[in-house]
C-alpha cells in the first residue's frame, strides 16, 4: 500500500511503519498477520511525524525521530503508536486522493475535477492527528476547527483492566480517515441536518476500513488465504470492525460488523445504525462482484483479483458521491445516482489498472442489495421499526447508563466545525 499521485523531487518518499490490525487479530496465528508492517508514501515525512498536510501531537509534545524508525522496537509505545496513528492516516487519505486522481484522468467530468483541485488546495488547513488525544473516553473523532482540523483518539480501562488504545487499532484509524477524506471532497455534507447525510457519512468511514485491508498486499493475501477467498467466512477479520474496541466493551468481538444483513426499516434512525445498512450493501455487492470474478478469471492471483474489485468498487462510491446533485443527499440518491449514471459510465470506459472489470454485472450487484435494504426508498417513506436485537441499546443492555450512552457515539467519527 502506497502513493498519491503527488509525487516529492525525484520520486523521493518515506518509509513507514504502521499496525495492520490491532492486537487481538494480529496475535490469531490464523490470520499470518505480522504484528508490523512497512510502506513508503511518496510525501517527504519530518520527524512528529509530520507532513505538509498532517502532524501528530504526542501526550508529552514528544516527536519520533525519523531518521530511527528503522531501529524503534518498541511497539506500543507511544512514540510507535504515533507513527502508526500517522501513517495509516496518511495511507486511507492517499488511497482515496488516488482513487479520485484515476477518475480525473478517465473522465472528462468538471466536478470530479473541481474536486480534485479543491483537495490539493487544502482548505480545511493542517490536519492534526492527537493519538492520546481523549483521556479515559472511549471514542474517536474528526473534527474542523477554526484554524485547521483535527483527529483525536481516546483511550481507556476496559472493565478486565487492559488498557485500550483506540489509535492502535488501524480501523478506527481508517474510519476516522475517512471522515476527514470526505470533508476534503464535499464538505457541505458535515453541516447536513439530514440523519441518512451522516449516515453516509458513518458509512464512508466504515468502508475507508475496509478499503484500508483489501489495498494492502499483505492483508489481502492473509484474508484469502484464512477465508479461502469467501468474503462472508467467519474467519473474515476484514468485515469484522474495530475487534479490541469491540471486545473491550463486551459485544461480540468486534465494533461493527460490514457484513450484516439489516434492512433500513430494521433499524433506528440513528447515524451509526443507518450506515451498516449502507455498508452491508456495499460489502455483499463487492463479495458478489469478487466471486464472479474468480470465476471469470480463474488464473488470476485471488488476492490480486480482490485487490482490483476493491478499487473498481470504490472508484464506483467516489464518483458517485463526488457527483451527485444534492448537498445532503440520502442514501436513495446516492442509489439512484449510482445505478443510473455512475455504473453506465464505467461500463463504457474505466480507470486503466481495472478497465477489464468493467465487464461484471455491477448494476445487478448494487440494485439487488439496495432494493433488499431498502437504501433506493425515499426516507419519508420508510418507517423504522427496529427489532429488539438491533436496537444498540439492548446490545449492552446489562452495562450502564453512561456505558450505553458512549456506545452510541463510540468511533463516532465526526464533529461538526468547533470555534
Amino acid at each position: 500500500m502506497s502513493g498519491s499521485h503527488e509525487r516529492t523531487p525525484n520520486h523521493a518518499g518515506t518509509v513507514l511503519r504502521f499496525y495492520p490490525q490491532d492486537v487481538s487479530v494480529t496475535e490469531d496465528s490464523k490470520t499470518l498477520l505480522a504484528k508490523v508492517e512497512q510502506c513508503l508514501v511518496p510525501q517527504i515525512v519530518e520527524d512528529g511525524p509530520k507532513d505538509s498536510e498532517m502532524s501528530t501531537v504526542g501526550p508529552h509534545g514528544e516527536i519520533v525521530k525519523i531518521s530511527k524508525i528503522k531501529d524503534l522496537r518498541d511497539l506500543f509505545s507511544p512514540e510507535f503508536d504515533m507513527l502508526h496513528t500517522f501513517t495509516a492516516t496518511r495511507l486511507t487519505a492517499n488511497m482515496w486522493r488516488n482513487t479520485l486522481e484515476s477518475l480525473t484522468q478517465t473522465f472528462d467530468d468538471p466536478k470530479l475535477k473541481n474536486a480534485a483541485s479543491y483537495w490539493d488546495n487544502n482548505p480545511h488547513g493542517t490536519l492534526t492527528i492527537s493519538p492520546y488525544g481523549l483521556q479515559d473516553e472511549m471514542n474517536a473523532y474528526y473534527q474542523r476547527l477554526q484554524v485547521g482540523c483535527e483527529l483525536k483518539f481516546g483511550y481507556f480501562q476496559s472493565e478486565k483492566g487492559q488498557k485500550i488504545f483506540t489509535c492502535q487499532t488501524p480501523d478506527v484509524v481508517a474510519h476516522e480517515a475517512g471522515h476527514y477524506s470526505l470533508d476534503r471532497l464535499r464538505p457541505e455534507f458535515m453541516n447536513s441536518n439530514q440523519m441518512q447525510t451522516h449516515g453516509l457519512h458513518e458509512a464512508f468511514g466504515d468502508i475507508s476500513a475496509l478499503s484500508f485491508v483489501f489495498a494492502d498486499d499483505a492483508m489481502a493475501n492473509a484474508l484469502i488465504i484464512t477465508t479461502h477467498g469467501n468474503l462472508h467466512s467467519s474467519q473474515n477479520f476484514a468485515a469484522k470492525l474495530a475487534e479490541q474496541f469491540g471486545i473491550s466493551l463486551g459485544m461480540h468481538g468486534y465494533l461493527r460488523n460490514a457484513d450484516a444483513d439489516y434492512k433500513l426499516s430494521d433499524v433506528e434512525n440513528e447515524e451509526h445504525a443507518l450506515s451498516e445498512v449502507f455498508t452491508g450493501a456495499y460489502y455483499d455487492a463487492l463479495a458478489r462482484a469478487f466471486k464472479d470474478a474468480t470465476n471469470q478469471y480463474p488464473y488470476y492471483h485471488p488476492a490480486n483479483l480482490l485487490q482490483a474489485v476493491s478499487e473498481f468498487a470504490r472508484g464506483l462510491l467516489l464518483h458517485t458521491i463526488v457527483t451527485v446533485q444534492k448537498d445532503e443527499p440520502e442514501f436513495s440518491d446516492i442509489a439512484r445516482h449510482l445505478i443510473e449514471t455512475v455504473i453506465p459510465q464505467h461500463g463504457k470506459v474505466a480507470p486503466a489498472r481495472v478497465a477489464y472489470l468493467k465487464s461484471l454485472n455491477w448494476r445487478e450487484y448494487f440494485e439487488k442489495e439496495f432494493t433488499r435494504r431498502e437504501i433506493n426508498i425515499p426516507s419519508n417513506l420508510l418507517q423504522h421499526k427496529p427489532k429488539e436485537k438491533m436496537k444498540k441499546k439492548s446490545i449492552i443492555e446489562m452495562r450502564s447508563k453512561e456505558r450505553k450512552e458512549i456506545l452510541k457515539s463510540v468511533c463516532g467519527g465526526l464533529r461538526k466545525f468547533k470555534k
